[in-house]
């Protein structure tokens, strides 16, 4: 945020702009712990608990990156969006 003053502000990245991997690659990566895959259709749908352990989000998968990764429940793993977007609460505190 380019002012001084510091506002409250949430990122949002949709569930395919989401990548997961295994390990770090780069600072922007957040630790996450798989909580659910649904590998039914062309889709993999994964839900991932973030290392607050309160914020879900939920990611989509190729089916050939899910070959790769072979997330299972209670897997560690990185999430690092492609593209985030970041709205600020211009009321502030």
């Amino acid at each position: 945020h380019p002012h001084e003053d510091a506002k409250p502000a949430r990122g949002f990245a949709r569930p395919h702009e989401l990548e997961i991997d295994r390990v770090r690659r780069d600072e922007r990566s957040v630790a996450a712990r798989v909580r659910h895959v649904n590998a039914a259709g062309t889709t993999v749908k994964v839900e991932l608990v973030l290392a607050d352990g309160r914020t879900t989000v939920q990611a989509y998968l190729s089916r050939e990156r899910h070959q790769e990764l072979r997330l299972e429940p209670g897997d560690e793993v990185y999430v690092l969006p492609r593209q985030l977007r970041i709205f600020v609460d211009e009321e502030g505190p």
